[in-house]
Formats: structure tokens, sequence, C-alpha cells
């Protein structure tokens, strides 16, 4: 089970669906669904659903089922419409989009951690109390307790109630209705939907919901909601698990109800991750070694297979000589073209060893699991990615990019003749400065990435020659020509004459990724 600890806003995005009281047993429809899936990070940051493109819907779509273990098959079904009316936590599903998505991409999600406490003796202390509940003061008091318990039993954490609400705690346990922080997005939803919310490390603030009716024990199953339960999955999140995929997991994000409630293998691997091995171990118990994270290593295809999807060039990088990047997808991914993508570098020696990484690894302080074009400026050592209708700017800084517009924004496509499928970024004539060439299914055109504007003409891709490969994937400017790759073969085009050098294509692979896949002049 491949294992990262990685940094992450502290709190969990929490919301309503829609507003005012909806039927339980209905399902959502297509817009409240997609409302579902910007909100609960299933596209990433500043994602809101009129700028969400039919590919974003199936990746995303496809997540939730991978997420909820339904059959993924990418359509908003009624079982899937169906499973999100389901009573669940308000926190965000998806941690990983800064990190691309890596685990929900390439199989169960399994546990995921974030951020921890400093020390393994905890507080906690109940500050408001549930009005409504039939629970008495102690019953609820006891199911909090039982909760951290089913925790602590499996690590070496300890937990100490604090009586005093106005004393300090570490992890301070409220119930609230609606509305109850200065922000709308943290408001509950009244009975069903949005059950409780927590905060990660080291924020310590857990919500439940007033409006749900709690209850404990076999009088849950039919008549409410189990409040051990609920707490304590939202005792996970305080202690630094996000939500995991695998089934009968303590931490996956819905609610069920289980007579004896225990932690899975998944919740145990996770918890003890962050925090270590119980010093005595349960009866039958055997305490096991954790193992290292094992860093990423190309995969068993090895790099003389690699297929440029997205690429760019700069002539220094890191204080040193000129690098090429390559983006090129996770084969090993089980969701077909919605998988993930890692960078590659080359130099002039041919492929870097030990450079394959995740996207979000170089480029920061976020970017997409994937990309669908990629583009250096040189005038401006912009770089430029871009995944649907988003546009990130970055620039070099060391051996990272550095995302220098945090603000949204978006390709105007409105203006554009078809939907963009690649780009190449093109010398202007008299050699002051570059623009990008838009290629879509047989048309291509200018745009300016400075502002964002679309040219005034196109023409059919036809005009490029017979011989101008059609579905493209990649291009790069290099030492004043353009190489264009498909699959495993790239072309040559010069662009003071709008030529492609007749003695291409060429393979890929020998004069690009070199070593063992051979030696050739580019």
């Amino acid at each position: 089970m491949d294992r990262m600890i990685f940094i992450f806003v502290v709190l969990c995005v929490v919301f309503t669906i829609g507003s005012g009281q909806r039927d339980p047993n209905a399902p959502l429809t297509i817009n409240e669904a997609k409302e579902y899936l910007v909100k609960y990070n299933y596209f990433g940051p500043d994602m809101n659903v009129s700028v969400l493109t039919d590919e974003d819907i199936e990746m995303g779509c496809r997540l939730f089922q991978m997420m909820a273990n339904l059959p993924i098959t990418g359509q908003l079904d009624n079982d899937t419409l169906l499973k999100m009316t389901q009573p669940r936590c308000g926190c965000e599903d998806i941690k990983r989009m800064d990190k691309t998505m890596e685990t929900p991409l390439n199989g169960p999600q399994n546990f995921v951690t974030g951020s921890k406490w400093p020390t393994k003796t905890l507080s906690w202390k109940i500050t408001v109390y549930s009005r409504s509940s039939p629970l008495t003061r102690d019953e609820q008091r006891d199911a909090m307790a039982r909760a951290f318990d089913i925790w602590a039993k499996k690590t070496q954490l300890r937990f100490q109630y604090v009586e005093n609400p106005r004393d300090f705690a570490d992890i301070d346990i409220k119930f609230a209705v609606g509305q109850h922080s200065n922000e709308g997005q943290y408001a509950f939803d009244g009975p069903g939907g949005v059950l409780a919310h927590a905060f990660f490390p080291t924020v310590g603030m857990v919500h439940f919901d007033d409006q749900e009716k709690w209850m404990l024990g076999a009088r849950a199953q039919f008549q409410g909601t189990e409040l051990f339960i609920v707490a304590a999955h939202e005792f996970g999140h305080a202690l630094g698990l996000s939500h995991s995929n695998v089934q009968g997991s303590l931490m996956a994000p819905f609610y069920a109800y289980s007579p004896a409630l225990t932690l899975h293998k998944d919740d145990i691997d996770g918890i003890q991750y962050l925090y270590g091995t119980p010093s005595n171990p349960e009866p039958g118990q055997t305490l096991q070694p954790q193992p290292t994270p094992v860093p990423t290593v190309v995969g068993t295809g090895g790099p003389c297979n690699l297929q440029f999807q997205a690429a760019f060039h700069v002539e220094s990088w890191n204080n040193g000589g000129p690098r090429t990047f390559i983006f090129a997808d996770d084969e090993s991914s089980p969701l077909g073209h919605l998988r993930g993508m890692y960078v590659h570098q080359l130099s002039n020696n041919g492929y870097e060893a030990d450079s394959k990484r995740r996207i979000a690894d170089l480029f920061k302080p976020w970017a997409p699991y994937r990309v669908d074009a990629a583009m250096y400026m040189p005038d401006t050592k912009a770089v430029y990615l871009i995944y649907g209708t988003r546009l990130l700017q970055y620039e070099i800084r060391g051996d990272n990019f550095i995302r220098t517009r945090v603000q949204k924004q978006y390709l105007d496509t409105r203006r554009m003749p078809q939907k963009p499928q690649t780009v190449m970024v093109m010398p202007y004539r008299n050699g002051n400065g570059h623009y990008i060439l838009m290629f879509g299914k047989t048309l291509f055109w200018a745009w300016y990435p400075s502002s964002n504007q679309v040219g005034g003409w196109n023409y059919p891709i036809s005009q490029l020659g017979q011989q101008f490969p059609a579905d493209f994937q990649a291009t790069i400017l290099r030492n004043g020509f353009i190489y264009i790759f498909k699959q495993d073969k790239y072309y040559k085009f010069d662009p003071t004459n709008w030529r492609l050098d007749e003695s291409y294509p060429r393979p890929v692979a020998p004069a690009w990724i070199r070593g063992s896949c051979g030696s050739a002049n580019i």
C-alpha cells in the first residue's frame, strides 16, 4: 500500500447541496449531482459547475463511483444519484487533489493521512451538548469517550476528558444547527445529508448537526443515527485521517449502522502510520513493523515506451543545461483515458533517471492530476498548463514551477472555432516574440496567452500539407524547430516556411530517450 504524508489545508470543506428540505429517498438531479462532485472536491480547488466539461464530469463521476464502491461507468446513473443522497460526513472526499489524486486513480484509495498532532496525549471537551437528542449528557459524553477509545486501543494515543467547557482542550466538540460559522459553506443541512464534520490537526474542532436524531445502540438502527459511530469517524479526521474508499472502513465517507463497530485494517494502518502501534497490544494482537514508504520508480514498461501526451522545452533548468519535460499517462491505472499523468525529464543525454514525478511534485502549490496541453513561452519564461478549460500559469523557481496567478483562469472557448486539443508555440516571422497555434479536430487558429485572446482567423489543418499528422499529441519548440509527437513517432516542422521535413517521421525513443532505447540524432 502506497503511503505518503503530505501537507494539506487543515480544515475539511463542508457544505450543503441545494436549499431547503428535499425528499431523502429521491435521487439527486443531474445539476445537484454536479454540484455535489464540485463541493466534495472531485475536480480540485476553484472549480464550479458552470465551467465543467463533459470530460470533467465523466472523470469526477468515475472517481465518486470508485470512492462509493459502485460500478465504474462514468455516467450519472440512478444508482450513482441515489448514493449521493446517503447520509454522510461533510468532509471532502478527495484530499489528494494537490497530489494529482494519486491513489484514487491507481486503485483503492485506502487510508489517506495528512497533518498530525505533535503529542500522543490529547485532551477533549464537549462545549455544547445536543439539545434535541433524547440522549442525556452522560450518554453523549460516554459515546464520545468510547469513540476516542476505539482509536486509543490501536495506537499510543491517550485521551483525557476536560469537564469544564471553559478550560482549554485539544479537541473541542459541539452540536450546532444550520449556519454555525462566519461562512455559509460550513452550514448544516438539517436531518439527513451531512451529519457532522471535523477539522484536521491541529485545529481540533468537531461539530455534529443537532437536527439529526442522535441515538445509541439498537434504537439507532431504525429510529435515528448512531452517535458513537459518527463520532468515531469524525475523531479519525480530527486525528489526521481523510476519507477511504475501502469497503467496510470506518473512514469511508458514508454513514452505515453497525451493531458492533470495530476498526477495519485500513483504519488501523492509517492511524498507526501517524501515531505508531500500541505499547501494550491487545490480547491476540501482534505488533508489526511499519514499512518504509517506497519512492516512485519508472513502471515496468520502461521509459522507452513513453508516449508524449504533452511537453515543453526550456533552455536552462536549475542553473544547468536545457531540459525537456514530458507528460505521459500512467499506464498502470485502471481508469483508461481518465488516468493520471507523470512528468518525465529529458536532457541532452536523454532520459534522466529517477526523474519520474507526479505533476504536483513539480508544479506548486496546486496542479491538476493530468493536463491536455503544456507550453513554455520563451519571451516571458512562463509555463502554461491546460486542463479542460482551466488555464494555469507558472514560473521557474529553482527546481520547481510556482504558480504565478492564483486567481481562476479559463480558456474562452466560446470564441474558438473548435474545442482545442493541443498547442504549438510559434515564433513570429520577424523573430520578435512568440504566440500559440491551437489545434482542434480539423482546424487551427492563433491564441495569445498573455491576454487569453483568440485570433481572428482559422484554417483547415489540411492546409499544412498532406503529411502533417492528424490528432498529434504534443509539440516541443527546440533550437528554432518544432517537433511534433504522435504515439511512438515524431515529426520536424520548420516554423519559418511552415513545412515538414520530409525525412521524418522517426522513432521517438532512440532520439529522445536514448540510453538502452538506442541512439539517434534528433
